[in-house]
């Protein structure tokens, strides 16, 4: 069942204890909501994306924030049917000290140079493409009837970040420290949902 924005901005406000929305506008709820579903989304990949990328003969790195623009981040790639293994890329280094230039019959690798540039090991000399993984970049929370995209069993953990927010918001520190106690084992109990 899909949640509604209106209903879970009535429960954040009622467990920051401003359920008429006198210190945190319901306006801006929905702002916070939008960025920890983002963020949700991110960590648990719920909803993920896929974008082509053309390899070009001999060519290593490529720029993806062009490719990527319904996501957030790659997250995976695959070559055909098959997933490219990730590796830091300080590590191809030692597979092969000529590592950008080496030239194989296949993709083996991949990985991130910062946030925006792919690399791909070993190179090939031919055209190619692969895709790319990446979660979706969820829609704005515009106004109370908009329905979250993430599933309905990450809506705790969704709650609970958003309150974590609007509490340091309001400098009520105490709660959020207890929050924050709690914090690691909900992300652990979602990734278990997420597996499922």
């Amino acid at each position: 069942m899909a949640t509604l924005a209106g209903p879970l901005v009535d429960i954040i406000l009622q467990r920051v204890r401003d359920p008429q929305g006198l210190t945190h506008t319901r306006a801006f709820v929905r702002t916070i909501l939008t960025h920890i579903q983002r963020a949700v989304n991110a960590r648990q990949r719920y909803l993920v994306s896929t974008s082509t990328l053309t390899t070009q003969p001999y060519k290593a790195f490529y720029p993806i924030a062009p490719l990527v623009t319904t996501g957030i981040r790659v997250t995976g790639v695959r070559d055909a049917n098959e997933s490219l293994e990730f590796a830091p890329w300080m590590n191809f280094w030692y597979m092969h000290q000529g590592w950008h230039r080496k030239v194989g019959g296949r993709l083996q690798a991949w990985s991130l140079i910062g946030r925006d540039l792919l690399v791909l090991w070993p190179v090939l000399d031919r055209v190619s493409s692969v895709t790319l993984v990446h979660p979706t970049l969820t829609a704005d929370v515009i106004g109370d009837g908009h329905t979250l995209e993430i599933p309905d069993e990450a809506m705790p953990l969704l709650t609970e970040l958003c309150e974590v927010v609007l509490l340091a918001v309001q400098r009520d520190f105490p709660p959020v420290e207890l929050l924050l106690k709690t914090l690691p084992e909900r992300l652990k109990e979602s990734m278990t949902d997420a597996a499922r």
